[in-house]
């Protein structure tokens, strides 16, 4: 795949974009527990929630931007009462990235990205179905440049799996417990 990009001197330079989904769990416990050492049976208590998730879209770059996170709830219709005129609220009955949804991303998220002309936009995805529709590569190819993360290396290569996803479930986790 050729960008296009240049030197410093040159006239473009690349900015790259990795987005991909984590599934968040309204029960969100601790992985440990605290027990008699040897005991062969350690009970735990859950709530109703420990099924219930929304998927979250998250979205970082090279040069340090976060975007704008999208939440898929587990429902039909989307909620009436956005959470913030900085995160997109949507709605699919098993609460996963679909095709319409990829693009409801690039739509409201991607295309919105103002970057100077002189620099070429990428967006790196996993091998999810979702990401890999010719519509969504079309979409995004309209605003920017696509490419994959080969197979069976998500976990080493990509950027939200390697440093994002894990601190944000984390720093979520610790939140909901405190209060």
């Amino acid at each position: 795949m050729n960008l296009g990009v240049y030197n410093k001197e040159g006239v473009k330079s690349l900015v790259m974009f990795n987005m991909d989904e984590t599934p968040i769990y309204f029960d969100m416990q601790r992985n440990a527990t605290y027990h008699w050492r040897g005991d062969r049976s350690v009970s735990v208590v859950r709530t109703n929630g420990f099924k219930k998730r929304v998927t979250v879209c998250l979205a970082i770059s090279s040069d340090g931007r976060k975007l704008p996170p999208m939440i898929i709830f587990k429902r039909k219709n989307p909620p009436t009462n956005p959470l913030s005129k900085h995160v997109v609220v949507e709605a699919q009955t098993n609460a996963w990235i679909t095709e319409g949804l990829m693009k409801t991303w690039i739509g409201k998220i991607w295309k919105k990205i103002d970057l100077p002309p002189n620099i070429v936009k990428l967006l790196l995805l996993d091998h999810c179905s979702a990401h890999l529709k010719d519509s969504v590569a079309k979409a995004v190819k309209e605003n920017g440049h696509i490419d994959f993360i080969p197979p069976g290396t998500t976990s080493l290569l990509q950027p939200l799996d390697l440093m994002i996803n894990k601190p944000f479930k984390e720093n979520l986790k610790d939140y909901m417990q405190s209060g």
